[in-house]
């Protein structure tokens, strides 16, 4: 619609008063567009700084379409934002009940509790995950890493082992951290050739040089 193209023309000019206006013009005009609140809503954040009026827009947004939980999980994503984590996990919690099918819902809920330090529901969300989403090398990268934190080493090690035969194509992150979860466990030989095959993608990577200097001793 015009009004919202106008918005966001002016906002990536930074016409802020322009963007402002032309944003408010938009869902007053027509309050049940839920793609306007949820624009709305993170330009006040990022460009205003203005956490209430955000909250406002994706409160906005809720009500305009209730049913594809975009309002509950932007609002998730904005408290995660300002470590307020007992209002991420309960807007989290609602975005995903709303679509439990929503595979990076699911991976953003589980890296948050993980970085929030709260490893043992983050486990169970990874465990979820891995479960409704098999085929999701990412989500198996991100579970080896929580599951190693969580001082479940050979959980750790079978889920980057997963990620790794399903990553296409190959990714540096995936045999560096399978060479450090190898080699934490004393496997100096699967480790080795972890970081050989890192080294096949960038043979200039410090960290794998030097795991195999001194794996080689």
């Amino acid at each position: 619609e015009i009004l919202l193209s106008q918005a966001n023309y002016y906002a990536t000019q930074g016409l802020i008063s322009e963007a402002e206006l032309a944003y408010q013009s938009s869902v007053t005009v027509n309050p049940n567009n839920w793609v306007a609140w949820k624009k709305f809503g993170w330009f006040y954040y990022h460009t205003q700084k203005d956490i209430q009026s955000a909250i406002t827009s994706f409160q906005g947004e809720m009500n305009a379409n209730p049913e594809n939980g975009e309002g509950q999980f932007d609002l998730a994503n904005l408290y995660a934002s300002q470590k307020d984590i007992e209002s991420a996990i309960y807007w989290y919690e609602k975005a995903i009940e709303i679509k439990p099918d929503k595979r990076d819902w699911l991976l953003t809920y589980a890296n948050f509790l993980r970085n929030s330090q709260n490893l043992s529901k983050a486990v169970e969300v990874y465990d979820d995950l891995l479960l409704a989403f098999p085929d999701s090398p990412e989500a198996f990268y991100e579970a080896a890493i929580t599951y190693a934190q969580n001082q479940q080493p050979d959980k750790a090690i079978q889920s980057i082992e997963k990620g790794i035969k399903l990553m296409d194509p190959p990714q540096l992150k995936y045999y560096l951290l399978a060479g450090s979860l190898y080699e934490i466990s004393g496997d100096k030989y699967e480790a080795l050739k972890a970081y050989e095959n890192a080294l096949k993608i960038d043979p200039n990577n410090s960290e794998a040089l030097q795991a195999k200097t001194r794996l080689s001793d």
